[in-house]
């Protein structure tokens, strides 16, 4: 297996689904990146064929939420294999940081990554819990993991 060199090297991957169906993905890697997410991003600079994957290192309880978002989301949360383990469809975009109305939020969930998508994408049309999501780079995801907690923890 060949392993990457710089973050240059993994920042950008694609995910197949069942359907085989490819997903353009940037990954979301330490604090920083993590907790902004998709905030302020807007519908014009995400399209459909594109997706976040929220890349943690240990598997713990996630909530994920809305603040400064302009487009619906369905958030994905997985497994250490990108097995899927809940879907949370169709979260409503809340532009702003104001909780009023309040922010939507999904509910806890034990995984090791989150995969955000644009609500409408046909990537996200057939998932189902269960299906195991498929990751097409010259890297394992081993492989990532490991280079990341190397130079990233």
């Amino acid at each position: 297996n060949k392993l990457p060199s710089n973050i240059d090297d993994i920042r950008e991957v694609k995910i197949q689904n069942q359907q085989g169906q490819i997903l353009n993905v940037r990954l979301a890697i330490g604090p920083y990146e993590t907790s902004l997410g998709l905030s302020g991003i807007t519908p014009d600079k995400f399209h459909e064929n594109q997706g976040l994957l929220f890349f943690f290192l240990y598997d713990l309880e996630r909530s994920f939420w809305m603040p400064d978002t302009y487009f619906n989301l369905d958030i994905i949360f997985l497994d250490e294999n990108l097995k899927i383990l809940f879907i949370e469809k169709n979260i409503s975009a809340h532009p702003g940081r104001s909780e009023n109305p309040p922010i939507p939020r999904t509910p806890q969930i034990k995984c090791r990554y989150v995969l955000e998508i644009k609500s409408n994408a046909p990537f996200g049309l057939g998932l189902k819990v269960g299906e195991n999501l498929i990751l097409q780079s010259e890297f394992t995801i081993e492989n990532i993991r490991n280079f990341i907690f190397k130079n990233y923890n």
